[in-house]
């Protein structure tokens, strides 16, 4: 199906909210997914499977235990999504020569527009890589050609080193404002968004079209 970059954003926002999320996580991965689909990133299939492991994990901590260079789960493992806005939060804190590993990341997809957002923000190209893949990003954007190819749920190690060079130019950003998204992937993100539909009542179905033999109207 298509849909509009704005869609996007909104059902995304809908979704991570009716999966229990806060406000605040469910803004930054509405704007996460807008920042994937444009650029022919699969952004929805990968938000769509973080929801279902996040739900499934119930009260499961899925943050990432941020200390030193090397960050690990501090429950079964650690969501992309949060991984992605902890690194974001200490961009002003990287090294000309820091790396960091992150272990056991769920939907690594997801941690890729926070990376660009940390390499304008340390005003440094960074390298982000987890097994099948690798990305440059530098000055808020993807260096180079955007297609990553089949991507993996789960990437038992994901890392992210500064590379020693000047500012380097993003790949120009896609120009079109709706693309093709998954049948599938957002059917499973609309299961999500309904859970923030509140149930009819018998007074607001009373209320409703149709009611009007019931509404005293004198």
């Amino acid at each position: 199906m298509i849909c509009s970059l704005n869609e996007i954003q909104s059902a995304v926002l809908k979704a991570t909210r009716g999966a229990g999320l806060s406000w605040g996580l469910a803004e930054e991965a509405s704007r996460a997914a807008r920042w994937l689909a444009a650029r022919d990133l699969p952004g929805v299939p990968s938000l769509a499977g973080l929801l279902e492991r996040i739900y499934a994990a119930g009260d499961a901590d899925v943050a990432p235990v941020t200390e030193g260079n090397h960050w690990r789960p501090a429950g079964p493992w650690i969501s992309g999504l949060h991984a992605g806005i902890a690194f974001a939060d200490l961009a002003g804190e990287i090294d000309d020569d820091g790396e960091l590993a992150v272990a056991d990341v769920a939907e690594p997809l997801l941690f890729l527009p926070f990376a660009a957002l940390a390499s304008r923000v340390c005003a440094s190209p960074l390298a982000v890589s987890w097994p099948g893949c690798e990305k440059m990003l530098s000055a808020g954007d993807i260096v180079g050609a955007v297609p990553i190819g089949q991507l993996a749920d789960h990437a038992p190690m994901l890392t992210v080193r500064v590379v020693n060079a000047p500012a380097l130019a993003p790949a120009p950003k896609p120009e079109a404002r709706s693309v093709y998204v998954d049948d599938g992937a957002w059917a499973r993100l609309d299961s999500f968004a309904k859970r923030t539909y509140v149930p009819e009542s018998e007074e607001s179905r009373a209320q409703g079209a149709g009611s009007g033999t019931l509404v005293d109207t004198d």
